[in-house]
């Protein structure tokens, strides 16, 4: 498959999009709170977590299958392995939804709130629209678009989001306005890549000669243990609001999902960075090209590690001030900021060894680690939220976080006798000195900040930090794109 960009400066691209769609999607976070309630906000965090379950069993790791055995095939092959998968889905979507209706009553037993019985149907509806995304969006990887996909997911939906919210401060719509307004966005963004994917020919004419009974068998063990691998990662990553929503209220729900979603700015470092890392392993994999793996297994770490240490330095000073923006009652998710972004700092820095886990010979490995922090997670969420609240669910996810981590990185190294760890490292710790003591001379200043402010401090602080990585020597790839930027004359 062509690319035309350099791994680098595709990845660099898809980061410049993920923190572009971060800023819109804080201004969304502001103007959601003022237009909708805690409680709302809340329902529509646990009907998204509940739709995401729904769509792995929807999709049964197929979707995972056109990342690893797409770039085996010509593009009619893979193609038709497209069409298998959507039909296929389809299926599942029609046999799931009746389930949905038929087991609507123990659902309803589970969350006892009449919004969450107002407002069940959308599960089913997020769902399909999260699978036809997930379909559109993995193909595009395989053919390095997935800026394309980046741009709509994160600028585009963000943008309609946001007109969306301000239309409903100037008008004072209500909250069903919103739900079917949200929704309609969603029906937008996957129309938009999948004309984008037929206008520039990414999927071809179909054929089905190549589906022998290995190629199947083949195919469907693998979707199977990415379905498996993938339920247990859902339940790890959402269990917490699901047992926040059982054990306190709907409002505790929102106030905690806002504090997930502010502590995301570090976690979609990681996410934007694999879509284009994910599908180049997949094609070193299929080359047996191991030197190329170990190299970007390093190179990745590293920047992921620079950046996302970065950030976290600003959410610990300036994170109480982003809360307080949006209101009082979000102020008391700041410990989840601090813990789960603490997490995510770690997470990034042990860089794609989950990928590499799951796109190797050794994918089942990458089960029964999920297995594990699924397992973990939920006894220690069970135990914590009872004696700390959100707090609680909080420290359960960063321990299991954690744990995770360390075992994948074991795991690789087990097998391929590489860790991501480099010297670099302790090169981005020491660059953040200088940050630490520009903050503490802000602190010192004044303890609260504007939103031109806290830009401001940003932009002083993203320029002291690049001068220090400059003055280490930090040499890295990734970095090196933007050191030509800032050192050019």
């Amino acid at each position: 498959m062509k690319k035309d960009l350099s791994l680098q400066q595709h990845s660099l691209i898809n980061l410049v999009v993920t923190y572009l769609g971060f800023f819109i999607a804080f201004f969304n976070t502001f103007f959601r709170t003022q237009v909708i309630t805690p409680e709302e906000i809340g329902l529509v965090s646990l009907i998204l977590s509940i739709a995401l379950y729904l769509r792995y069993f929807i999709e049964l790791g197929a979707t995972n299958a056109i990342l690893k055995f797409m770039p085996l095939y010509n593009k009619q092959e893979s193609s038709g392995l497209f069409v298998v998968i959507v039909l296929f889905s389809v299926f599942m979507s029609l046999f799931l939804s009746l389930l949905l209706v038929i087991f609507k009553s123990n659902l309803l037993q589970l969350v006892d709130n009449r919004l969450f019985n107002e407002y069940f149907y959308y599960i089913f509806v997020f769902s399909i629209l999260g699978v036809l995304f997930s379909l559109v969006e993995k193909t595009l990887e395989i053919y390095y678009r997935s800026v394309v996909s980046n741009f709509v997911g994160q600028i585009v939906s963000g943008s309609l989001h946001l007109t969306i919210l301000v239309v409903m401060m100037v008008f004072e719509f209500g909250f069903r306005f919103y739900i079917i307004a949200y929704t309609l966005i969603h029906v937008f963004r996957f129309l938009l890549i999948f004309i984008y994917l037929i206008r520039k020919k990414c999927i071809g004419k179909p054929t089905f000669h190549f589906f022998e009974k290995k190629t199947v068998k083949s195919i469907s063990t693998y979707s199977l243990f990415m379905f498996s691998s993938g339920i247990a990662g859902v339940v790890t990553t959402n269990i917490d609001m699901l047992m926040i929503s059982a054990f306190l209220s709907l409002k505790e729900v929102g106030v905690y999902s806002i504090a997930v979603s502010i502590s995301n700015v570090i976690g979609m470092i990681g996410s934007s960075m694999s879509r284009v890392t994910h599908s180049k392993i997949s094609n070193d994999f299929s080359k047996n090209n191991h030197a190329e793996i170990e190299r970007d297994y390093k190179e990745v770490g590293e920047f992921q590690f620079c950046v996302a240490i970065f950030v976290f330095v600003i959410l610990c000073y300036l994170g109480p001030s982003l809360l307080t923006l949006l209101g009082n009652d979000y102020v008391s998710g700041f410990s989840v900021v601090l813990l789960i972004s603490a997490s995510q700092v770690i997470d990034l820095g042990t860089s794609t060894c989950g990928g590499i886990l799951s796109l190797s010979a050794h994918f089942r490995a990458d089960l029964y680690c999920r297995f594990f922090l699924m397992g973990l997670n939920i006894i220690l969420n069970y135990f914590m939220i009872g004696h700390w609240g959100i707090v609680g669910a909080a420290i359960s996810s960063a321990i299991s976080l954690l744990m995770y981590n360390a075992i994948k990185v074991v795991l690789v190294y087990h097998w391929f006798k590489v860790i991501p760890f480099t010297f670099s490292y302790i090169k981005v710790v020491i660059s953040t000195v200088p940050l630490v003591i520009f903050f503490e001379f802000i602190e010192a200043l004044s303890d609260s900040h504007s939103i031109i402010q806290m830009l401001l401090a940003g932009a002083a602080a993203f320029g002291i930090y690049c001068a220090m990585l400059l003055r280490v020597g930090f040499d890295n790839p990734y970095f090196k794109v933007y050191e030509k930027l800032l050192c050019r004359k």
